[in-house]
């Protein structure tokens, strides 16, 4: 009975519950109340004219309960600076899901000006003096525009802008339809307003003149980097547009292609908050931009075959910066990038000649990458000049590593190979970790060798073999041995010459240095080598020169030593007596004849000729002749090179100053070993090439006479072997006659 009377209470007193609450409504069983409020305009930036200055606000609340029990939003607009709104609305909210709700309010804009203020606020239930408010800034600008493109590009066909109805301006997101092509002459004038970009499907043709460029800019009078969008090439766009002396700036990335092809020239790609220039898939080739004042200068990603091609990149954080992607970089010039110059990330990274000067922390960075070649590349200054990590195939080649504050070469777990090249810090020219580096003819000073790593020296030698009289020696035998192992039997080709022999000096590691004893033995039947076999030293590449003496029939040996003595002298004696009167009737001829003059000349390929005791004049007068011929020219002077060109008719030649300058246009005059690989590179497979070198004295006070000495044999080498022409004007007075004597040895005298 007692159980019976409490099971019934319990029931009434759940129907009185559910009766009140019924009464009360749902407020009893849902609090209704706001619990955040936003707001935002359409855009950051409009223009006070017609269709382009409605100012649309938009206010997101966040709630629970009966959206119809909450109190409309209240929109206040303020002048940029007021403290009194000019203009109070109040919306009520729509449902936008079944916590947001959403009020929107405009004004048109009648004036300008920078930082108007609209502000948003509810009260948190309904009646309550406890409020939420949120606020946003915008801007109106003065029209600067003439014609306004207020809708998309998608006329089926050409469209093309006239320069006369600009500038345009384009205040929102505008698109190239697929099936239509946009062409933006030469003088034409885009201006865009915040927060707006140009989007392509189709075809865009930016067809500008150096002189005449078309221009996409920023609406802003002040304009800065992240203004506007830029210009972005969807995987719909066709890869046949092209865009040619164009200005581009104050983009947040000025140019993006994705999934397909551009082809972009001769154009000034400036003032981006992100990259000036991104690839991603792409084949794009860029040449002969003008490229900075960027977050990176071109980013490259998950691309195979773009190319970059005698740009001019600098004055951003990193230059160029490639992942996940193969490219070739060729003849650039990239400058004062905070971090690095060329930065790459698992990629296939080919550079091919070109520039690379100050570039902060890195000049050249590979990291994780399958291969990289660095060929014909000058690298100046930075704090390191190439620094590569996790890389298993690295080859560079006939480049000038010169300036690093602290390293040419920083390798940690590195393949690589070095070959005709030159390394000069200021700190190491080699930090070796835990790498496997061979140098081929490169000039270094002093290697840092760290965990686990061989650096091996190697160098060419060239071996010429000739009489006691001068006369060449064809098939001689050539045998090489290093360390008393058998290299290479050869033989020496027509002109008594074996060249290009490749030698190790030394093999150095963590334990210590190893110097290799390499041996050349020259044989020829029915002649005495003198000097042979001999030790090569092979600490730099050069010529091994082997007199051959004829081993005649004559006997002698029922001569004493004595009187064949005399009668040696006698005979000498009797050429001096009969030599005497034709040298005076020869140099008297010489002096009566007159000198021959530019025009007069033939220079034969292959020879060197010396111009003696007078100013260069003579010697560019005959350069400059050549060059008007077609020939190809490099003159290296001391001489300012600007000089030159004012004062020699020189045409295209190229200039460059002897000097302890950096630069461009400047070689160093200590490193004799570098100065014969510029002429080397010049002349490589150049048909009809001529050198002037201009400055020998200087060159022997700069070094000593004996490495000026060796240095123009081997620039003989090099001359004949590329069958160019080489001039040499010097002061003859300035050498040691046993000095000029071996100069002159192989030089024509003009």
């Amino acid at each position: 009975m007692f159980v019976r009377r409490r099971s019934r209470s319990i029931h009434l007193a759940l129907a009185l519950l559910t009766v009140v609450l019924l009464a009360l409504g749902p407020n009893a069983a849902a609090r209704d109340e706001v619990q955040a409020i936003s707001v935002a305009t359409n855009q950051v930036e409009y223009v006070n004219a017609t269709g382009l200055n409605t100012v649309r606000a938009i206010a997101n609340v966040s709630y629970s309960g009966n959206l119809a029990n909450l109190d409309p939003v209240r929109f206040d607009w303020y002048d940029p600076g007021g403290s009194t709104p000019f203009r109070t609305t109040y919306v009520r909210t729509s449902p936008v899901t079944l916590s947001v709700a959403r009020a929107e309010n405009s004004w048109i804009a009648t004036r300008e000006g920078t930082g108007f203020n609209v502000t948003a606020t509810v009260n948190v239930t309904r009646g309550s003096a406890t409020k939420l408010s949120a606020y946003t800034l915008f801007n109106v600008v003065a029209p600067r525009v003439a014609t306004w493109i207020t809708r998309d590009f998608d006329s089926p066909g050409r469209v093309t802008l006239d320069p006369g109805l600009g500038p345009y301006g384009i205040c929102s997101d505008t698109t190239v339809a697929a099936g239509t092509e946009l062409v933006v002459p030469a003088g034409t004038v885009i201006l865009f307003c915040r927060d707006t970009g140009l989007f392509i499907n189709g075809i865009l043709t930016v067809d500008g003149l150096p002189a005449s460029k078309a221009y996409f800019l920023s609406h802003q009078a002040d304009m800065r980097a992240g203004d506007w969008k830029g210009i972005v090439f969807r995987s719909s766009a066709l890869p046949d547009s092209i865009i040619a002396n164009a200005v581009i700036q104050a983009t947040t990335t000025g140019l993006t292609v994705a999934t397909t092809s551009v082809r972009v020239v001769n154009s000034i790609i400036l003032l981006a908050s992100g990259p000036a220039v991104r690839l991603i898939q792409s084949a794009s080739i860029l040449s002969g931009n003008t490229i900075g004042a960027a977050d990176v200068g071109i980013r490259i990603e998950a691309s195979v075959g773009p190319i970059l091609e005698a740009n001019d990149i600098s004055t951003t954080r990193i230059g160029v910066l490639v992942t996940d992607s193969s490219v070739r970089l060729t003849g650039n010039d990239v400058s004062r990038c905070r971090e690095a110059g060329l930065q790459a990330l698992r990629s296939v990274v080919d550079v091919l000649g070109g520039t690379f000067r100050e570039n902060g922390d890195r000049s050249i960075f590979l990291s994780r990458s399958q291969r990289a070649r660095i060929v014909g590349v000058t690298l100046i200054g930075g704090n390191d000049s190439v620094r590569a990590e996790d890389l298993t195939d690295l080859h560079i080649a006939s480049s000038a590593l010169s300036g690093a504050r602290y390293r040419s070469v920083y390798f940690v777990n590195v393949s690589a190979v070095l070959e005709n090249s030159t390394l000069a810090a200021q700190q190491s020219d080699l930090v070796l970790v835990a790498s496997n580096t061979t140098l081929i003819n490169t000039t270094y000073i002093v290697p840092e060798l760290l965990v686990s790593s061989v650096l091996t020296v190697k160098n060419y030698l060239h071996v010429l073999v000739e009489t006691n009289l001068g006369q060449r020696v064809p098939n001689a035998s050539v045998n090489v041995t290093a360390d008393g192992v058998v290299l290479s039997i050869l033989r020496t080709d027509g002109n008594g010459s074996r060249r290009w022999l490749l030698l190790t000096d030394r093999v150095m590691d963590t334990n210590g240095e190893q110097e290799k004893m390499n041996v050349v033995h020259v044989l020829i039947d029915g002649f005495r080598v003198i000097a042979s076999p001999r030790e090569a030293d092979m600490r730099t590449s050069h010529m091994e020169r082997f007199v051959a003496l004829s081993i005649g029939p004559a006997n002698y040996a029922n001569i004493g030593v004595d009187a064949l003595l005399l009668l040696l002298l006698a005979a000498l004696l009797g050429l001096i007596v009969l030599a005497i009167p034709l040298y005076r009737r020869r140099k008297d001829a010489r002096s009566a004849r007159p000198r021959p003059m530019p025009g007069q000349l033939v220079l034969d390929p292959g020879a060197v000729y010396a111009i003696l005791h007078e100013r260069p004049d003579r010697a560019f007068l005959l350069f400059a002749e050549e060059i008007a011929g077609g020939a190809k020219g490099l003159a290296i002077t001391r001489l300012y090179p600007e000089d030159v060109r004012r004062r020699y008719r020189i045409g295209t030649a190229t200039v460059l100053w002897l000097s302890r300058s950096f630069g461009d246009d400047s070689l160093n005059p200590t490193n004799l070993r570098a100065l014969a690989h510029e002429i080397e590179r010049f002349v490589s497979g150049k048909q009809n090439s001529i050198v002037l070198l201009d400055g020998l004295e200087y060159l022997m006070v700069q070094t000593d006479s004996r490495e000026v000495v060796r240095f123009v044999q081997t620039l003989v080498d090099i001359v004949s072997v590329h069958k160019s022409r080489l001039i040499l004007p010097f002061d003859e007075r300035a050498f040691g006659e046993a000095d000029l004597s071996l100069i002159l040895r192989d030089l024509q005298t003009l």
